[in-house]
């Protein structure tokens, strides 16, 4: 199967996925390099813990088979590597966020770029920030309370990244 970054990077452009991507890993040419991407930053399984990037018991209906058996797998990727020195160390979108960013801010403008950040966010496990949580300290449900401080998570995270493409000169030719 062909995917975009494949054709992008045919095109000439300079192409990066953060994120996640639960698209396939059985081999290199499933990942996120086979697919074309030149970088990826990111998990490959359904969802992961937040806070320390391991599978998460809430990821999917069915319990992880893995978390199961009691295995603590760190699922944090850069490029081909693990990302040893980043996991444990914030919340997990905060780390999404600022590597599209720093793609950002480092990308030569007068090469084409195709970025795809797929956020983990608004995705089991409910987990987010204390400080955005009790934004919503109105919403009693405590489900609904996080959900709806998640999807305000992203959307700062989204105003970030249209604010570098606009500080590059990007974002009209994006």
């Amino acid at each position: 199967m062909t995917g975009i970054a494949e054709k992008m990077r045919a095109a000439g452009y300079k192409t990066h996925m953060t994120g996640k991507w639960d698209a396939g890993m059985a081999t290199f040419d499933h990942t996120p390099m086979g697919r074309g991407y030149d970088t990826f930053f990111g998990y490959y399984h359904h969802a992961n813990d937040y806070w320390d990037q391991t599978l998460s018991a809430g990821s999917t209906v069915q319990v992880d088979s893995c978390y199961a058996r009691g295995m603590k797998i760190v699922d944090l990727w850069d490029t081909t590597k693990p990302a040893n020195k980043k996991n444990g160390t914030v919340y997990e979108e905060y780390l999404f966020t600022q590597n599209s960013l720093d793609i950002i801010m480092k990308h030569n403008v007068e090469d084409p770029l195709f970025l795809f950040h797929s956020f983990h966010i608004v995705h089991t496990p409910l987990q987010v920030p204390k400080e955005y949580e009790d934004r919503f300290s109105i919403l009693r449900n405590k489900h609904r309370r996080k959900y709806a401080a998640m999807v305000q998570y992203m959307d700062h995270a989204v105003a970030k990244m249209v604010a570098a493409f606009e500080a590059k000169g990007m974002w009209e030719n994006t």
